[in-house]
């Protein structure tokens, strides 16, 4: 991934059991535009001249290889719509760390987002 697309700010997590200072925020400014609105159940929108801002969606479809070679990237019709590649989902995976994986349907949430 690019350099300027990415940005990384350190981050102090303080839990029951301690402090640790190894994490990261990590913040995607590449954008691209993987939710289709026409299969997705978009329930808010803004319609501007060439692109669609989703306010909110019941539920997410993506265009097929949307992220075009980047791995981490904001959806630029609902910025708050992170996108991750399925090779940096499985190097994440890989490391054994298994609390930032979650499937839609298990998150507690007033207006349940799933993505198709």
């Amino acid at each position: 991934m690019p350099k300027h697309l990415v940005q990384f700010y350190p981050i102090t997590l303080v839990a029951r059991d301690g402090v640790t200072q190894k994490f990261s925020w990590v913040l995607p400014l590449g954008r691209v535009r993987c939710i289709d609105p026409e299969r997705s159940d978009v329930t808010s929108k803004i319609e501007r001249s060439g692109v669609t801002h989703i306010i909110s969606c019941s539920y997410y479809v993506h265009h097929e290889n949307c992220l075009r070679g980047l791995h981490l990237a904001r959806d630029e019709q609902q910025l708050n719509h992170i996108v991750v590649s399925q090779e940096l989902r499985d190097a994440l995976a890989a490391t054994g760390e298994s609390s930032m994986f979650f499937r839609p349907e298990d998150i507690p949430s007033f207006l349940r987002r799933i993505v198709h």
